[in-house]
C-alpha cells in the first residue's frame, strides 16, 4: 500500500469517525429524527405511579407493565404531541388521561389511584352528607355544627 493510499484511508476512517461521533451526541441528548416534519426534534419522557403493579397503554398500544418494586412504568424518547395514556389491571378500573409530552422535559404522573372495580362507595353512618369528597388526596370536607370538618379516609 503506497502512501498516499494510507493517508487516503485515514482521512476517510477520520470524517467516518467525526460523523459517526455527531449521530450518537445527537441521540445521546435526546433528539430523534420525525419523519411527519422532516427535521431533528427534541423528545420528552411520561413517568407513572400507579399503587399497584398494572398494564401501561399508550394510544392503545400496550407499552409494558409497571416494575414489580417500585410500581412504577416510563416510556423515554417520545416525540413531542399528544398522547392518551390508560392504566389498567384486572378487577380494577381502568384510568386514563390525554398527557401532553413536550420536547426536553418529563410528564410525572404520580399517584395514580385504581380503584377496585368491586368496590362500592358507601354512605359513612351518622356523618352528614360531604359537601366534598377528593379521592386523589383520600379526604372529605363536612359541614358539621356550624364548622367544616375534615375526614382523611387514608
Amino acid at each position: 500500500m503506497t502512501k498516499k493510499q494510507r493517508r487516503f484511508l485515514l482521512g476517510l476512517a477520520i470524517i467516518f469517525f467525526i460523523l459517526l461521533s455527531g449521530v450518537t451526541l445527537t441521540l445521546a441528548f435526546g433528539f430523534r429524527y420525525d419523519f411527519e416534519r422532516h427535521r431533528l426534534v427534541k423528545t420528552g419522557s411520561i413517568v407513572l405511579k400507579p399503587n399497584t403493579e398494572a398494564q401501561i397503554f399508550i394510544n392503545g398500544k400496550l407499552e409494558g407493565e409497571t416494575s414489580f418494586l417500585k410500581s412504577a412504568f416510563s416510556k423515554k424518547r417520545l416525540l413531542p404531541g399528544t398522547y392518551l395514556v390508560k392504566v389498567q389491571k384486572e378487577q380494577f378500573t381502568p384510568w386514563e388521561k390525554t398527557v401532553e409530552v413536550r420536547g426536553g422535559l418529563v410528564s410525572d404522573l404520580s399517584g395514580i389511584i385504581l380503584f377496585n372495580s368491586g368496590q362500592v362507595e358507601k354512605e359513612l353512618i351518622g356523618q352528614p352528607k360531604p359537601i366534598v369528597i377528593n379521592r386523589e388526596t383520600h379526604q372529605a370536607v363536612y359541614w358539621e355544627e356550624g364548622s367544616l370538618a375534615f375526614y382523611d379516609f387514608s
